[in-house]
């Protein structure tokens, strides 16, 4: 079980100023709550101000890997790399996009090796994870030597 997360209210507020001034006020956007649990949110019931945020962006003009945890997220990440067009209904089902750095570069495939593995997890049409955990495994970018 995995309670609900609640940011910090004043944390949230001073966070999102900072976010404003150094990334400015466009980009900086509101997301609805969530109805999904995380870890994390045991630090707030514990007393501990807390503010988790979504981090939309992959600041990388080429990047190297990625890994779609499910159908969606592999589907809008190969459209992305590809340098297509995703419609913003498409990328509003994104629920989280992780960025994966390997300790040492060496256990990555040499062609990858130090560069981030962006994973993302997303929602179908119809609102519903369908994660398929066999993709991490299967496709991160390891050194088979």
């Amino acid at each position: 079980w995995t309670p609900a997360l609640n940011n910090d209210p004043a944390l949230t507020k001073r966070t999102v100023g900072v976010l404003k001034q150094v990334l400015g006020a466009d980009a900086v956007e509101p997301r609805p709550p969530v109805m999904g649990g995380e870890d994390f949110s045991r630090f707030g019931r514990a007393g501990v101000p807390i503010f988790l945020f979504w981090l939309g962006t992959i600041d990388e003009p080429r990047w190297a890997w990625h890994v779609g945890l499910d159908a969606e997220s592999t589907a809008i990440l190969n459209d992305l790399w590809a340098g297509g067009e995703v419609e913003h209904g498409r990328m509003q089902r994104i629920l989280a996009l992780f960025a994966l750095e390997f300790e040492d570069p060496r256990a990555m495939r040499a062609d990858v090796a130090g560069r981030t593995v962006y994973l993302a997890l997303s929602t179908n049409e119809e609102g519903v994870v369908r994660m398929k955990p066999q993709n991490l495994l299967a496709n991160l970018p390891r050194n088979e030597a």
